[in-house]
Order: C-alpha cells, then structure tokens, then sequence
C-alpha cells in the first residue's frame, strides 16, 4: 500500500471546498508562506551579522525554556517584526 503524503491530503482537501473556502485557503497560504520567509531572512540575517541573543534582548524578548527544544525555524511574531526596522 503506497503512503499519503502531504501534497495528496492537501489535493484531497482542496478538491472538497468550495471556492471561497479556496479563496480563503490561499490567502492563508500566501500569508503564512510569507511570515516563513520573513523569519528565515531575520534569521540569516541576524546570523550573518553574528547577533544571536544581542537582538531578542535589544527587542525585549526572552528565549522561553519551552522554546528551547523547539527548531529555529519557528516563525516571528508580527509586532517582533515591526520593531526590527527601529533597531
């Protein structure tokens, strides 16, 4: 038996609404594609630059022991985002 993978359940999905649920699917995608790409930029950014824990503390941001073992590929929050330009 061949294993479902992500793309079918999302084709699946996808098939079943309607065109305003895809419209709002897209949007969601788009958005959240875009927070993702963001948040790798920052990243590779901030790694270049050598700022590690420099810029969360400038931002007044702390690192929550829960987030510790999470991947550094988690995505920003928005109003993180907007500071970024003030620092």
């Amino acid at each position: 038996m061949a294993r479902t993978t992500i793309n079918d359940l999302k084709a699946r999905r996808l098939d079943q609404m309607s065109a305003a649920e895809g419209d709002d699917f897209d949007a969601t995608y788009t958005a959240t594609r875009l927070a993702l790409e963001v948040g790798e930029q920052v990243r590779d950014a901030r790694e270049a630059a050598g700022l590690t824990q420099q810029l969360a503390s400038r931002m007044g941001t702390v690192r929550r022991p829960s987030r510790v073992s999470k991947p550094a590929a988690s995505t920003p929050r928005s109003r993180h985002c907007r500071r970024l330009p003030r620092l």
